[in-house]
């Protein structure tokens, strides 16, 4: 069975699921706000870093995480779930549960106006869970919907297979269209997209910019920010040198480099902000080329990496080790799901040893963006310590991104934005996603199995043990190797306002 989609109000940082990091001195919760002179003077536009091109202005059709980035702003769902599981009202004006989570009715709000001044409606929502469940990702975060029905009462009802407690991160997730704009437009839909949110298409330049402007009527009234512009540059050096300068306002992309980090620490007219975001930092080993395929091999390379040291040299010590893919805090963590994989290289080489491997050998590059070239830097000594060799190869996003999903490589520094379900490990570790997000390409079919117990359990205390089971198993056969939490930040001018830290909505920003 197929598993739920469920990213990240972007996922990803700077990637689909790629590029995290972690950035605030000593407590993330708190802001290290700077004061000097006044950049904003009275300003209306904004501009943000993307560390890729857009791929579509289709939500249907998302690939990498700047995709996300730009949905949030001329999108909306039926509603975001908070980080401490409240849930925050969108585009649904209330919401109920049948007794056994198998039937879903959404109150759809009757005053929300779409960029092309059509109404929302009902049948509007209707058709964009139609319309993402054929897609080629959301199909995995929809399979188990039976039918959706638009309902007399502005009502949306949706009626599925089996009882799912995991489906209302489904309406977080799935952006609502126009069904009109979606088929008049067919193939030339990017021309004109229409959504629902705060902001409106504009125009785009192929891998430079997009542009946006405010949407007035909006329904929860105009934005703060009038004009938004997304300029795209893949260097993330670059972009802070553009930030500096004031040619940026903004940068969520995490910073690895230390000389750059100290240097916007002392910058006055810049300031660091946490975001309240989930963030897994992991090496991607494919488990069906060797040497990988041999589950002794994966557990000496988690004995070979020297976490402490990647915390230190590569994301300024804002990190915290990771021994397992769950961190505390998250709804599937328990103390059980411990590996205890510790820097131990004589371990390791035992464990080298123990696979009959003769080394040294070649296991050809470990692949990564630019971003966590430190990382897999640290990656590829502490492997040569134990006989198996490797180059670094930095490439960009979207060819990272179709490289994982084909398969076609052996070790990869990934990074991935969670959420705060154990169900969102399906994308990473359900075998029906091999080829999409399951970049590993891990297979078990107890764990497969588990993930379908698990959304349809009910019962939290119910689901922590299947869980628990389930992540003991995949920590046993090293579905992934843990790395480190990053702690989450965002860069902006010191006189930007941002208070809604959950989510990168550019309408809960305001120049002071």
């Amino acid at each position: 069975m197929n598993k739920k989609l469920k990213l990240l109000a972007l996922l990803l940082a700077a990637s689909t699921l790629a590029a995290c990091g972690g950035h605030i001195a000593q407590n993330p919760s708190q802001q290290t706000t700077h004061t000097g002179t006044s950049r904003s003077a009275a300003r209306e536009d904004i501009a943000i870093h993307l560390m890729s091109d857009i791929s579509s202005f289709d939500p249907k059709n998302w690939f990498v995480g700047a995709d996300f980035m730009v949905y949030q702003q001329m999108y909306d769902p039926l509603l975001r779930i908070l980080p401490d599981q409240a849930v925050e009202l969108v585009l649904a004006e209330s919401y109920e549960i049948n007794e056994d989570a198998t039937v879903y009715t959404f109150k759809i709000r009757d005053d929300v106006p779409f960029h092309n001044g059509d109404t929302l409606r009902a049948s509007d929502v209707a058709f964009s869970y139609e319309y993402f469940a054929d897609g080629p990702y959301y199909y995995s975060y929809l399979d188990g919907m039976d039918k959706v029905e638009a309902l007399d009462g502005n009502k949306v009802r949706f009626t599925l297979r089996e009882p799912d407690a995991t489906f209302m991160q489904a309406a977080e997730v799935v952006c609502i269209v126009s069904e009109r704009a979606i088929t008049e437009g067919g193939d030339r839909y990017d021309d004109n997209p229409v959504g629902t949110g705060a902001y409106r298409y504009v125009d785009y330049e192929r891998g430079a910019s997009i542009r946006l402007t405010r949407f007035d009527a909006y329904y929860k009234g105009p934005a703060p920010i009038r004009d938004v512009t997304f300029r795209i540059i893949p260097d993330l050096a670059t972009a802070t040198i553009s930030l500096q300068a004031g040619d940026l306002d903004c940068i969520f992309d995490n910073f690895y480099d230390t000389a750059a980090y100290h240097n916007i620490q002392n910058d006055p007219n810049l300031k660091f902000v946490p975001l309240r975001q989930n963030q897994f930092i992991s090496f991607a080993l494919n488990h069906e080329l060797p040497p990988f395929d041999n589950v002794l091999v994966r557990q000496a390379v988690c004995y070979a990496i020297d976490r402490e040291l990647i915390i230190d040299t590569a994301v300024n010590g804002l990190a915290d080790v990771a021994t397992n893919m769950v961190a505390p805090g998250i709804f599937g963590y328990s103390r059980d799901i411990e590996m205890g994989y510790i820097y131990d290289v004589g371990q390791a080489q035992a464990l080298i040893e123990r696979a009959g491997l003769k080394t040294p050998m070649s296991i050809g590059a470990i692949k990564a963006l630019e971003t966590q070239k430190k990382e897999a830097e640290i990656l590829r000594q502490n492997l040569a310590a134990i006989g198996l060799n490797a180059i670094v190869k930095v490439i960009e996003e979207a060819t990272l991104m179709a490289d994982l999903r084909a398969g076609d490589y052996s070790i990869c520094s990934m990074g991935y934005g969670m959420t705060t379900d154990a169900d969102f490990y399906s994308l990473l570790l359900h075998s029906d996603n091999i080829g999409t997000t399951n970049y590993a390409r891990y297979a078990n079919p107890r764990v497969d199995a588990l993930f379908a117990i698990g959304k349809m359990t009910v019962d939290p205390k119910k689901r922590l043990e299947i869980y628990t089971e389930l992540f003991k198993i995949s920590g046993e056969e090293v579905a992934h190797v843990p790395v480190h939490f990053p702690h989450v930040l965002a860069v902006m001018s010191a006189d930007l306002q941002w208070e809604k830290t959950n989510s990168k909505c550019v309408y809960d920003m305001s120049w002071r």
